[in-house]
């Protein structure tokens, strides 16, 4: 009923419609009772008019700024990292309210809901791999917006880089043809460009390259001095690759003579006598001479 209703003024403004029927619209809207009969554009034109927002999505946008250095750009806003992060908190209603108002001075309402997706994109490249972070540049959500419509325009062969209207048409359900494979090119070409890494990435695992042997390094045929063998022994014995095997020298005790047997006294020869331990200072005398 509602549709016919709108149908049947859709050249009247809405002020010119009965109050019964700008209920029923209103009432429509809020629930989304009709929407999948509305296309991409009416429907972000819609959801930036009402001013949706997906669940958590200031919060992610505080996860943003944490990881941006130099701030945030939003619709030409300028939003500093510092000293946003120490005067609030992450689940502070005036940092959602600052949000909200960078975002309400936007007049095109498809814009803002395109804005809304493209921090959503960034949160969730973020939340996926902690090893990014924007510390080399700020991050400009107005230029990622038309670095994707510039691909999208390249794809489709538009020429006219003003009108954001195609973009705004896109659909969502094929990853081939919606805004948010657009964007994301943009992002990670953004990202690759100014090597926001915050971490060395080691596809070896952890531990530092000198513990182990890398095979670039045996294609480049080096190979590093010392290659630990696991489990240390008491004197840290290390094995060492093409070179000598160093062992420690053992100190055997002295080979004694023995004489003939008890009765006969042989020139010249000498008598061992009995073993006597010194306990003074803890070291034994093994066959000790007389």
């Amino acid at each position: 009923m509602v549709i016919d209703s709108i149908i049947k003024f859709k050249k009247s403004c809405i002020y010119d419609l009965s109050p019964t029927v700008v209920k029923d619209v209103v009432t429509a809207l809020m629930t989304r009772t009709n929407w999948h009969l509305l296309s991409s554009h009416q429907t972000r034109r819609l959801n930036g008019a009402l001013n949706r927002m997906p669940v958590n999505f200031y919060d992610r946008v505080w996860t943003i700024l944490e990881r941006s250095k130099h701030g945030i750009i939003i619709a030409d806003q300028f939003l500093p990292q510092q000293p946003t992060l120490s005067d609030m908190t992450r689940f502070e209603l005036t940092f959602s309210y600052k949000i909200e108002a960078m975002l309400s001075r936007i007049s095109h309402p498809e814009y803002r809901q395109l804005l809304v997706e493209l921090l959503s994109i960034i949160a969730t490249i973020l939340e996926r791999n902690p090893e990014i972070a924007f510390t080399q540049s700020r991050i400009d959500c107005d230029s990622l917006i038309k670095k994707g419509f510039a691909m999208f325009a390249a794809e489709e062969g538009i020429k006219d880089l003003n009108d954001l209207t195609p973009f705004y048409q896109l659909e969502g359900q094929a990853l081939s043809t919606s805004t948010a494979t657009f964007l994301t090119k943009a992002v990670v070409e953004f990202i690759l460009a100014g090597r926001h890494f915050s971490q060395v990435i080691n596809i070896f695992g952890e531990g530092t390259p000198e513990d182990r042997t890398l095979p670039s390094q045996i294609h480049r045929g080096k190979m590093p001095k010392i290659l630990y063998t696991g489990r240390a022994s008491s004197e840290n014995k290390k094995r060492h690759i093409g070179g000598n095997h160093h062992q420690p020298h053992l100190h055997l005790p002295t080979p004694t003579t023995l004489g003939p047997p008890s009765g006969t006294i042989t020139p010249g020869a000498v008598t061992p006598g009995p073993l006597t331990s010194n306990s003074a200072s803890g070291n034994d005398e093994s066959c000790r001479l007389q």
